[in-house]
């Protein structure tokens, strides 16, 4: 089986870190976030789907060893070098334990069987926090969302929105992107 990495990336954005083992890389620059996922989604030649967002270093991980979990849906353990993310992962992963979603997910790193992905249907366009609301279907409809023994670092080196710069109480410079709620 082979990964395609799918990461949705603004014009002129690139991805700085190295993925080992990957069979293709799509840099998908079309419309929203959700909306190049799903044309990655639907442009990968690999039987495995990969979500990064382009501020996730997951160059420690052989993504040719993905597939040995056996996982049909999938996220990875969280880290951050930005305290204010550090304590938006924290409250994620209290909610989510919470609500029974499983420790850490997190969008920033999905992967999915292409076939699955296809079942479970794609990305909901003008949905706020798209990649969960993609888990939550994806467990209503009977999947079980594994966690890969992997750390992800989230780096927050790109100029993207994230929800840390949108709930944002104090502007430190970042201001606040295109949010969609």
């Amino acid at each position: 089986m082979a990964v395609s990495v799918i990461i949705p990336v603004r014009k002129g954005e690139d991805y700085a870190f190295s993925l080992n083992g990957a069979a293709e890389v799509l840099l998908m620059t079309d419309g929203t976030r959700s909306e190049a996922r799903n044309i990655g989604a639907e442009q990968a030649k690999g039987d495995e789907l990969l979500f990064l967002d382009n501020d996730m270093d997951i160059s420690n991980i052989n993504l040719q060893e993905l597939n040995s979990y056996n996982y049909a849906v999938s996220t990875a353990y969280f880290s951050s070098n930005d305290m204010l993310d550090t304590i938006f992962i924290t409250s994620a992963q209290n909610w989510q334990a919470a609500v029974g979603l499983p420790l850490s997910y997190y969008g920033g790193f999905m992967y999915v069987r292409k076939a699955d992905f296809n079942k479970i249907g794609p990305f909901k366009n003008n949905v706020f926090m798209e990649d969960i609301e993609f888990a939550n279907r994806a467990v209503v409809k009977g999947y079980h969302i594994n966690v890969f023994p992997y750390r992800v670092l989230h780096t927050r080196k790109f100029s993207g929105p994230s929800l840390a710069r949108a709930i944002d109480p104090i502007n430190l410079g970042w201001g606040i992107s295109e949010v969609t709620i």
